[in-house]
């Protein structure tokens, strides 16, 4: 489902009310100081995760602080009361999750998930001190009145404090989509592949068939990226080992089985319903509470997750048949055209690697090395790297492979059906890679992230890079008021064109005048816009000379992954003459001073 239209508010993450899915951001070092009140908290709330040091038998563990998070019954025993957390009887003050840095780090991810943009929540901690948090997504608004948060209010605010866990401390930029009207449905190009299902209910007591607890947390994965490895979200540390997230219809490989017939319902986004026949908890239905494996015994409101490779990680890609064989530079070398092998993982120079999305239809990346800051590259049968040109050969579309989750073949776009794999299919310390085009094991590979990867890793050969200055380009409308290249963000390399504005609601220009771009080619540009900023489009454009012919590629606010980089392209028309100029549109919908940037333009 295409989720241009959906309105959004900006509050660090973008947040469809009622009308489609919501990018949230996880997995960063908490940054929050005692002082969490007022605007201040949603700016940092959205570049933070549900941090924690593991997922035990007490719980969400914060930190190391296991007593701050969930007891063995739940949330409701951590001075806790579903009655409303501003009741009399709700959130206590003098014992449980406001007593401790762990425990207030998960009553502000239930704020930021349980209310919406624009209300808050104030509570004291045991010595009388006041924290303000702040709401943002808006699931379930009864968990934080002075009502009652009945079991479906209950599965919603669990299963958005799950799908916002990250044990990792490394930035994952998220995209959600569920039944409940707070999130609901729609697609983002920029979130191509979907993690998993969350369901469940941190908070219910008693006893279970779940490790004996009376509360689960529950997840199975998508068809394709989701049963992969992802650093601290499912894959070790929490994948099927975890006590706490249960793949609760099983392990296939080591990984959680896929959601594919035991969740239905929904759209091709996500599920709105999730079996619970062999769990036994309570839900309700029509007004009555059920059991699971009764009619409406179900879990009703699940969270699906979509993600993509994270731009500012750097990752492994090992093979399925011996899973510590991975791809590597010969020799951790740096030079252009050096190979491609395979060789037992310990972390040494050449043996990672960026992906960075250039196209979404399909989705395709290069493949940056750490080390030399090239790309993964064919010349003739044998994978190389040579400094990113943009070429086909260059180009890789994630070929993920159906019934076998978290494994995808590899081949450039020049080539598709020639999969990469060690010659001959041996696998072997040093074995070079080639494209020989088979579909054995050998050739299937997954992608683990082990890191940040180092500042400015990725050389920029685009035409367009910004490297020591403008290039040429230039603002011709209001509110844009100037341009300089600047090394705050880049998408590529170590500097950026930043796009100062300064005025009111309108729609600002950036560009350059008579590129050399070819009739035919695709132009991909990089597109940064920072949380928060009132842009409600953007319009990568290329304009021919004589006739004025415009070519535009227009996108809503949905399309655009606000505090991280948008890949968006272009294609001049086959029969163009040549170009008057090429740039990007962005449209604000209110007075604004700030920055965005472009980056990496290529052709």
């Amino acid at each position: 489902m295409d989720a241009q239209g959906k309105r959004t508010l900006k509050i660090g993450i973008t947040v469809g009310l009622s009308l489609g899915a919501i990018v949230g951001l996880v997995g960063c070092a908490d940054q929050a100081t005692e002082d969490e009140s007022g605007g201040t908290l949603a700016a940092l709330e959205s570049e933070n995760g549900l941090s924690m040091n593991g997922l035990s038998m007490n719980g969400l563990s914060m930190n190391g602080l296991s007593m701050n998070g969930l007891s063995m019954n739940g949330l409701s025993m951590n001075g806790l009361s579903m009655n409303g957390l501003s009741s009399a009887n709700g959130l206590s003050s003098a014992n449980g999750l406001m007593t401790t840095d762990g425990g207030r780090q998960i009553v502000k991810y239930m704020v930021k998930c349980a209310l919406p943009q624009g209300q808050s929540f104030s509570k004291q901690d045991q010595y009388g001190n006041w924290y303000t948090y702040q709401g943002a997504i808006g699931v379930a608004p009864a968990a934080l009145g002075s009502g009652t948060c009945d079991l479906d209010c209950q599965e919603s605010l669990s299963a958005c404090l799950m799908a916002h866990v990250n044990n990792s401390g490394l930035h994952v930029a998220i995209w959600l989509d569920g039944p409940d009207s707070a999130i609901g449905w729609g697609a983002n190009s920029s979130y191509p592949y979907m993690e998993g299902t969350y369901f469940g209910n941190l908070i219910q007591g008693g006893q279970s068939a779940f490790n004996g607890l009376g509360w689960t947390g529950d997840y199975c994965t998508g068809p394709l990226m989701g049963a992969g490895e992802a650093a601290g979200r499912l894959g070790p540390p929490i994948g099927p080992a975890s006590t706490v997230f249960n793949p609760i219809y099983g392990s296939q490989g080591g990984l959680s089985v896929p959601c594919a017939g035991y969740c239905s319902g929904g759209t091709s986004d996500g599920p709105a319903t999730c079996s619970d026949s062999n769990y036994n908890q309570l839900h309700l239905y029509n007004g009555n509470v059920v059991h699971g494996g009764q009619t409406g015994g179900s879990w009703k409101h699940p969270i699906t997750v979509w993600r993509n490779f994270e731009a500012t990680q750097m990752y492994k890609i090992c093979n399925k048949t011996n899973a510590n064989e991975c791809l590597g530079v010969v020799g951790g070398s740096t030079a252009a055209g050096a190979k491609v092998e395979i060789r037992s993982y310990s972390g040494a120079a050449g043996q990672t690697w960026q992906l960075l999305q250039v196209s979404s239809n399909p989705p395709t990346y290069k493949f940056i090395n750490v080390t030399s800051g090239m790309a993964m590259d064919v010349s003739s049968a044998q994978v190389v790297q040579n400094p990113y040109t943009g070429a086909s050969s260059q180009q890789i579309p994630m070929n993920y492979i159906s019934g076998d989750p978290g494994r995808a073949y590899l081949a450039s776009a020049s080539n598709t059906n020639a999969h990469f794999q060690p010659a001959n299919g041996t696998l072997s310390d040093g074995t070079l890679v080639q494209n020989t085009g088979t579909t054995a094991d050998v050739a299937k590979w997954s992608f683990t992230s082990v890191g940040l990867a180092p500042t400015g890793t990725v050389t920029d050969v685009a035409q367009y890079n910004f490297e020591g200055s403008s290039q040429g380009w230039t603002v011709n409308a209001a509110p844009a008021v100037s341009v300089t290249n600047s090394d705050t963000v880049a998408f590529a390399g170590t500097q950026a064109l930043a796009v100062s504005t300064n005025g009111a609601a309108g729609t600002a220009w950036v560009m350059v005048a008579s590129p050399s771009t070819p009739a035919g080619k695709t132009v991909t540009f990089n597109i940064y816009v920072p949380s928060g900023a009132p842009v409600s489009s953007v319009q990568p454009y290329v304009q021919q000379s004589g006739n004025w012919t415009w070519t535009g590629n227009w996108q809503s606010s949905s399309a655009i992954h606000f505090g991280g980089w948008t890949t968006l392209t272009v294609t001049v028309p086959s029969n163009a003459t040549a170009l008057s100029s090429l740039g990007v549109q962005f449209t604000t919908s209110s007075t604004w001073t700030g920055t965005v940037y472009v980056d990496s333009v290529s052709w």
